[in-house]
């Protein structure tokens, strides 16, 4: 005979809520690295431009951070470190970058 099932009495969530509590989860994301990335601006120089659906304010449960570095030549690859390590530290999944000089 089978044992009983010990049923967790969390709630059943519907598809569309996951897909806009993951949307409001990638736009705190968002707005926590756009806040970072002009810390690190300010601090090192240069810019970070965010665009696409960040930007718009559109985002969905399946959107990414897009973000161009515009940062001196010899500093591209430690402003694209940053963000990708930033990411990396607060589990953001996907994230599109293209250098600008």
């Amino acid at each position: 005979m089978l044992a009983p099932m010990n049923v967790a009495a969390d709630p059943v969530l519907t598809l569309p809520e996951r897909k806009r509590r993951e949307a409001e989860r990638r736009a705190r994301a968002a707005a926590a690295i756009c806040d970072a990335l002009a810390d690190y601006g300010r601090r090192e120089g240069g810019r970070f431009l965010v665009f696409g659906s960040a930007a718009a304010g559109t985002f969905h449960a399946r959107s990414d951070l897009d973000v161009i570095v515009d940062v001196p030549r010899e500093a591209e690859g430690r402003a694209q470190a940053f963000v990708e390590d930033w990411l990396k530290r607060t589990a953001c999944r996907s994230i599109s970058t293209s250098s600008a000089v």
